[in-house]
């Protein structure tokens, strides 16, 4: 026997040498493997099959985790769990483990990504009917790129999701709710497509074959997603203003600039920070403004610089808002089509979303959807005002903001159907919830309220209110994680790096008596201000690519004083939903969720 620390002492030594190291281990109790930490959050160890010693071991020694330094480290299990064994096909005997490994590789390219072949593998093992969960730990660029790090060319970011086994309904996949699946979405592999007919939970779903052979698909195949379903939730609804044509569309903007170089007042540029004395907008041909005083009115002679103007009369600010060209609207129309949880209205007062042309701090027009209207039903207090404003030079640059912006709105709806979503009905047997402390003084947050630049220590412990946890309970995993009020999403545990290793709740003793408040992280409250909200997800079964769990914003972030460095999530993911609108999300009894909202302010 040979402990983790050892391990890490020896694989710390190739990486001080600048090796590209790729641990791959098929052994009981690997998850830890290359640790130098004991592990506390799982259950109490297993005994293996060796003789026990009567010596302590332990020592003070705590070497660097080789796979926070570069090294890609899979393993075959959990550290608490055995590995098992299989045999083949061909009747040879391996460990499962390497036989699933040996099975994804066969199936995927030489390119294929790390987090790609270990996905594959998970899903062969499950289909085999291995109850263990194997590890992968490494840092981001380690999981994305080639197994033994070998160059490769520029590769697209796909969603993928592994067939588990054939059923006599179709094809099962190790993807759920928690990827983004739901009812109606469509997947395809070379010449087979499946559609997405039963959510099995949060990491599982069946498919039935709608092209190809079903008989032909073997365990552990990526499927890539070729059409999105729409939320269960109700779509997002955006306002689409009437377009123009794009000279016509040029002579508003000359006309405007015309009058805010000539009338010295606030002229906004941003709606969604500004309460203006008088907003213009073109409707049904036709052009409005409304007064803050005396409501809305029709811009007599239409936006001349005579007629503007005069209308301003006294006003101390003012906010234009132009119409998109034919072209834009065509674009942004065509690509929201490719959404189906994205829903476009042509009444503005049923929108939650509304395209906003602006002339910017440049003076340039530029393009952003911004938020028309807040319900407490939506939740949408907790969505982003607005997206970045994109800028409009011509007809040719329509097809770029389009796909810009209808990413922003798909993101936004996957934003909306995690606020949205309800926790299984019935008795929950995860009876957990998150708190929060101040990291110097040790005491319970009192208030919802938290500042820009407090720490914080982020707690997961036992709600008695929901009945406690019942000894006959099963542990979960759990995922904690959040989205700020411009939409980006943060995995805050486990760490990426680390995985499910020490992911299993809650902590417990030998009689299965459970801690009542256990640590999970430290963080510093960051802007933007706004409400935060967190999530609490628990799980039976392992979510293994912790990546669905973050997203950049829809609207950009302002470098911090100290740093300039952005996000880079992978953007494919996590939203709910299929084609049927109810407000009820039918969710099996496996999984839960639990929600904590912060208002920072600055």
């Amino acid at each position: 026997d040979i402990r983790d620390k050892e391990l890490a002492v020896y694989f710390n030594q190739l990486l001080d040498k600048g090796v590209l190291l790729t641990v791959i281990l098929d052994s009981c109790h690997s998850g830890s493997i290359g640790r130098g930490n004991e592990n506390f959050l799982n259950d109490p160890p297993k005994a293996r099959y060796i003789e026990a010693a009567d010596y302590d071991v332990k020592d003070a020694v705590e070497p660097r985790r080789p796979e926070e330094r570069g090294a890609l480290i899979m393993s075959a299990a959990q550290d608490f769990e055995f590995a098992k064994e299989h045999t083949d096909e061909n009747r040879i005997a391996h460990g499962a483990f390497t036989s699933a490994l040996l099975k994804a590789l066969q199936q995927l390219t030489p390119d294929a990504a790390a987090n790609d072949i270990y996905n594959s593998l998970t899903a062969i093992m499950k289909y085999y009917g291995k109850t263990q969960e194997p590890v992968l730990a490494g840092v981001d660029a380690r999981k994305k790129g080639t197994l033994f790090a070998l160059p490769k060319g520029a590769v697209k970011n796909r969603f993928m999701v592994a067939s588990s086994r054939l059923e006599a309904k179709g094809v099962e996949l190790q993807g759920g709710y928690a990827f983004g699946l739901a009812e109606g979405v469509r997947l395809a592999h070379d010449a087979d497509t499946l559609q997405i007919i039963e959510m099995r939970g949060a990491n599982k779903s069946l498919a039935k074959v709608v092209a190809g052979s079903k008989e032909k698909i073997v365990p552990g195949t990526l499927f890539e997603v070729v059409s999105w379903a729409s939320s269960k939730a109700p779509a997002l609804k955006v306002y689409m203003p009437k377009a123009v044509p794009g000279n016509q569309l040029q002579d508003f903007v000359k006309t405007y600039q015309s009058v805010k170089a000539a009338k010295p007042l606030s002229w906004v540029t941003d709606i969604a920070k500004a309460n203006p004395d008088k907003i213009y907008y073109l409707e049904n041909g036709v052009w409005n403004y409304n007064d803050k005083k005396e409501g809305k009115k029709e811009l007599t002679g239409g936006l001349t610089a005579a007629a503007f103007q005069k209308s301003l009369g006294t006003a101390n600010s003012a906010f234009v808002n132009m119409p998109p060209p034919t072209a834009l609207y065509d674009q942004v129309v065509q690509s929201f089509k490719n959404y189906n949880n994205i829903e476009v209205v042509s009444n503005a007062n049923e929108a939650q979303y509304t395209l906003i042309g602006a002339l910017n701090d440049k003076n340039k027009l530029a393009y952003a959807l911004v938020k028309s209207q807040v319900t407490l039903q939506d939740t949408t207090e907790s969505l982003p005002a607005r997206t970045d404003y994109i800028e409009f030079n011509n007809d040719a640059s329509a097809n770029d903001i389009a796909a810009t912006l209808s990413e922003s709105a798909f993101k936004i709806a996957k934003i909306r159907d995690w606020l949205m979503l309800s926790s299984p009905k019935g008795q929950n047997k995860f009876p957990f919830k998150l708190s929060f402390q101040g990291y110097s003084s040790g005491k319970l947050l009192a208030t919802d309220r938290v500042k820009v630049g407090d720490t914080l220590s982020l707690f997961i412990e036992e709600d008695l209110s929901e009945g406690g946890w019942k000894s006959n309970y099963s542990k979960r995993y759990i995922y904690v994680f959040s989205i700020d009020s411009k939409g980006t999403m943060n995995l805050l545990f486990p760490s990426a790096a680390s995985g499910n290793t020490e992911n299993r709740f809650p902590v417990t003793d030998n009689n299965n008596v459970a801690e009542k408040r256990v640590q999970l992280a430290d963080f510093i409250v960051s802007l933007p201000a706004g409400a935060d909200n967190y999530f609490l997800l628990s799980s039976e079964q392992a979510i293994n690519n912790l990546s669905i769990f973050d997203q950049e914003g829809v609207l950009t972030r302002g470098p911090k004083p100290e740093e300039t460095g952005g996000h880079n999530p992978l953007e494919d993911v996590l939203y709910t939903g299929s084609k049927t609108r109810s407000q009820v999300i039918i969710t099996p009894v496996t999984w839960g969720i639990h929600k904590h909202i912060l208002r920072t302010f600055e």
